[in-house]
């Protein structure tokens, strides 16, 4: 069977079986369909029979480490009654004790979304409207002293339409697709997004800690997401780190190219390309970074006294350039309008304050919020989909 859970590890200590129809946690909630699945978890839509709406039921794996990790994490976050955040029960089975976290449906992440699409980037009054959701969300999580740690593409999911608690479950399986019993598949029916669907939920607390009672020195993140810092310890990781992924996914969702090239780059490459655009790293990580001289000349002047074995016509790509390739171009070839001379600058200027070496210089989400940008361009985008019914 392809695009399912690993079977085998429905075993005890593993995965909890579960069947449509099912109920749980005292028969409050219905099991309806499957969302998905992860590496220690399976996700069911469910019918809360109590509050008549639909919830995502995420269970863990009994010998999951996201069973403490993730539910205490989204623990300390429903306290403050935010609507999205979830709320934690248990469930025992044949396969032992298992973790299960109630929260919002979603339908599928905005990484789904734009291969779905032909254009493989969103509307610009889309992408604003997610973005502005983003930041909220990280600053948010941030509020509560807690620092997401993997904030990509897959991890930020589109929420089911808040309409859906109209329907019956026969009528989710009109609308969607019946359950396979066998293959999962997916169920969003629709390439494009719609300003009344384009409702964001930041996902997955797996990896997620407070830099207040734990160190953390590494990122589990995708490569091209992960913060400078993870690469020259003893720097611990904190808040900024979030704020470094946040401008790639901001890029992503704007865009339709990555801010740097890392498909089937090796990490110094990578590294490269953020210097490229940067500028040299702070001198204790330069002088550490061993592949340096593959790429520069030793003093670090870029595009005078490249390295030979740099690419011939290598040339920098400032932000300019890059926003021309990965955003500005794409959406003229679309037939949609570019981004303004206003609007850019306002853009770059907080995506320079966000991408920077030093943890310590970047912004934080509370200046984010406050940002030009934001204030005029993307949070009114966000109000009109959170008002929306």
């Amino acid at each position: 069977m392809e695009d399912v859970e690993n079977v085998s590890k429905y075993r005890a200590g593993g995965f909890h079986p579960v069947s449509i129809g099912d109920e749980m946690m005292e028969g409050r909630y219905r099991v309806v369909h499957k969302l998905g699945f992860g590496g220690y978890s399976t996700t069911w839509l469910a019918l809360d029979t109590l509050r008549r709406q639909y919830v995502a039921v995420k269970i863990c794996s009994a010998d999951s480490r996201e069973e403490s990790l993730e539910g205490g994490i989204l623990q300390q976050l429903s306290h403050s009654n935010q609507e999205g955040t979830a709320h934690p029960g248990e469930r025992l089975g044949p396969n032992g004790y298992h973790k299960c976290l109630v929260m919002p449906p979603a339908i599928m992440t905005i990484r789904d979304a734009q291969e779905a699409s032909h254009s493989r980037f969103f509307r610009p009054e889309i992408a604003r409207s997610i973005v502005a959701q983003l930041v909220l969300a990280v600053d948010f999580v941030h509020s509560k002293g807690i620092v997401h740690a993997d904030i990509h593409p897959g991890n930020i999911f589109f929420r089911l339409p808040r309409g859906v608690n109209d329907l019956t479950p026969d009528e989710i399986y009109q609308r969607y697709g019946e359950p396979e019993l066998e293959i999962v598949t997916r169920t969003d029916g629709n390439e494009d997004v719609e300003m009344p669907e384009a409702e964001v939920l930041l996902g997955d607390f797996g990896e997620s800690f407070m830099p207040s009672s734990t160190d953390r020195l590494y990122s589990n993140s995708p490569p091209s997401f992960r913060p400078p810092e993870t690469r020259f310890p003893p720097t611990l990781l904190g808040f900024p780190a979030d704020i470094w992924s946040l401008v790639y996914l901001v890029w992503e969702v704007l865009g339709q190219r990555p801010l740097f090239e890392s498909w089937m780059a090796t990490d110094d490459e990578v590294l490269a390309d953020q210097v490229d655009l940067l500028g040299k790293l702070p001198f204790d990580w330069w002088t550490r970074w061993d592949a340096r001289s593959a790429f520069y000349a030793e003093d670090g002047e870029l595009g005078i006294r490249l390295a030979p074995k740099r690419p011939p016509g290598t040339v920098r790509r400032g932000w300019n350039e890059r926003l021309e390739l990965c955003i500005q171009r794409p959406q003229r070839e679309d037939g949609l309008d570019e981004i303004g001379e206003h609007e850019r600058a306002a853009l770059l200027s907080m995506l320079k304050s966000m991408l920077q070496f030093e943890p310590e210089r970047r912004a934080t989400t509370e200046h984010l919020c406050q940002s030009c940008w934001m204030e005029r361009w993307a949070a009114p985008k966000a109000n009109v989909v959170r008002s929306h019914p």
